[in-house]
């Protein structure tokens, strides 16, 4: 149990704690030693007792009386035989072997116990158990437990402090998610691993220590941490240690994490680091440094919301810029990438919304909306490209794009929602895209592949030769001419918003229309389908 009390006078506060029979906050029992802000109460005896606490306010330079006191309610405590001592082999459930968290504020898990579990957690769409102790304030995770399930505490608010000693080995993912009041969080020495976002959101967790036995630290272990500003490790690991706070490999050659709360501005990463790791600097919003020449490795997520970041110059040693490295860093004006780097991840540089050109001379391989809501985005260069994926571009500004000689592999949602691309020009060296005024296509050019959304199609007219339309090939282009008799299929999202469209007839010749072919028409007041016995597959018509 913990109360919260403070004085603006400069007084000095005291506590006393009492125990009663009654629920009263008078005439109780006082508590020998029990005079700190927080207690513990003793769970030997079953029954119910009920706890109060005196607050005493000192202040020998106050005029007239220098003492003040204040009596906090009663608090009931409960205890059951429910919490029982476990057998050796048990799992604590937190969400139906106990319910006195629930009611109360202190939990000590009982001997014989060798895991702590929520199953309420595996629930789906279970909305209460984010909150399923909600008075919870302190844990104590006795000796016999080895491990804390996935979920365990999640969204305790109310709770404070956490101590876990020298029996349990792994703290699972989302362990202690979301418990937004941490301040303090004892790790006993026998943990080795501590897993996937597992004190995700304790923004009010300052500090921690890595105990030397930790083998598997998931760098996201602590995301959202917002005023956390070190993270120790202990002296006598041998995979990882810390300077400054800041956590590395054994050999310094990677750094693990800087702790997102930490003042970083100008941080220097060292010369001697050669690899920065996924989620190094997640959520570092001061960062404003250059990465180091000698960096090599750029892993995902490693600059994740470094919204900071005004000018970034990959080293000429990365060969690969990873999923979401620099995903929302919105502080972003330039960023150089030497010919070097070959493939840029998915979300590389996602929300990057204040980019404006980007030339990438030696990549190959364009992840999946890579550049994706870089709202400013004017100018691509991309002359080696090979591959290009869905949505890399989708949501920029681009007016005009030019795909090389040498990209085998173009996905149509690459420049979904670029609502002023008047051209996608293909260099006429390639041998699978051909463009025509700015219009994409397969070589033969049967196949329609994009047509650019910021570019009218009042009056254009679709080609005899094509017979297939392909996935979004008209995708948001609000207005469009007739579909040719020569047309056989209509791929997926084909025509998705395209408002412009009043009615509507389908050839003859077509045996298929893909799902949301025509979805979100939503200026269609009209269709004319042919024989459906002569479609092979036909989705319902949105509009």
């Amino acid at each position: 149990m913990i109360v919260e009390a403070e004085v603006d006078d400069g007084g000095t506060l005291s506590y006393q704690w009492y125990s009663n029979t009654a629920n009263n906050n008078t005439g109780g029992t006082e508590i020998s030693g029990a005079t700190s802000k927080s207690y513990t109460p003793p769970t030997g005896t079953e029954g119910i007792t009920y706890y109060y606490v005196v607050v005493t306010n000192t202040n020998a330079d106050a005029p007239g009386l220098k003492t003040a006191k204040t009596t906090s309610n009663a608090a009931e405590v409960m205890v059951s035989s429910s919490l029982h001592q476990g057998n050796g082999s048990e799992s604590f459930d937190l969400a139906t072997s106990v319910s006195l968290p629930y009611m109360y504020p202190t939990l000590t898990i009982p001997a014989g116990y060798t895991s702590v579990t929520n199953s309420s957690s595996t629930i789906p769409e279970a909305a209460w158990y984010n909150n399923n102790f909600p008075n919870l304030a302190s844990v104590t995770i006795g000796n016999d437990v080895k491990s804390i399930g996935s979920r365990a505490f999640y969204n305790c608010t109310k709770l404070i402090s956490v101590t876990i000693e020298n029996s349990v080995k792994t703290i699972e993912s989302r362990a202690f998610y979301g418990c937004n009041k941490l301040e303090s969080l004892t790790i006993g020495n026998s943990v080795t691993s501590i897993g996937s976002v597992a004190f995700n959101g304790c923004t009010s967790l300052i500090s921690v220590t890595i105990p030397a036995g930790v083998t598997n630290f998931e760098p996201d272990a602590f995301n959202g941490c917002t005023k956390l500003i070190e993270i120790a490790v202990d002296a006598d690991s041998n995979k990882y240690i810390s300077d400054d706070g800041i956590v590395y490999n054994l050999e310094k050659t990677t750094l693990v994490r800087y702790p997102q709360g930490k003042p970083a501005g100008s941080f220097t990463i060292p010369d001697y680091v050669t690899s920065i790791g996924s989620y190094a600097f997640y959520g570092c919003t001061s960062l404003t440094g250059d990465i180091p020449a000698g960096i090599t490795n750029i892993d995902s997520y490693a600059f994740y919301n470094c919204t900071g970041l005004t000018n970034v110059n990959i080293p000429a040693g990365v060969a690969s810029v990873s999923s979401n490295a620099f995903y929302g860093c919105n502080g972003l004006i330039s960023v150089n990438i030497p010919v070097g780097v070959t493939s840029i991840g998915s979300f590389a540089f996602s929300g990057c919304n204040k980019l404006t050109e980007v030339t990438i001379p030696g990549v190959t391989s364009i992840g999946s909306s890579a550049f994706s809501s870089c709202s400013k985005l004017e100018s691509v260069t991309i002359p080696s490209v090979t591959s290009i994926g869905s949505s890399a571009f989708a949501s920029s500004s681009l007016t005009s794009v030019s795909i090389p000689a040498s990209v085998t592999s173009f996905e149509p949602s690459a420049f979904n929602s670029c609502t002023k691309l008047a051209e996608i020009n293909v260099d006429a060296a390639n041998n699978k895209y051909s463009s025509d005024d700015g219009i994409m296509y397969n070589i033969e050019k049967t196949t329609l592949i994009r047509h650019p959304q910021g570019k009218s199609a009042d009056s254009f007219i679709i080609p005899a030769g094509v017979t297939s339309i392909g996935s979004y090939a008209f995708y948001g282009c609000t207005s469009l001419a007739s579909i040719p008799n020569s047309v056989t299929s209509i791929g997926s999202y084909a025509f998705y918003g395209c408002t412009g469209l009043t009615s509507l007839t389908i050839p003859d010749g077509v045996t298929s229309i893909s799902s949301n072919g025509f979805y979100n028409c939503t200026g269609l007041t009209s269709v004319a389908i042919p024989n459906k016995r002569k479609m092979t597959h036909f989705t319902q018509l949105q509009g």
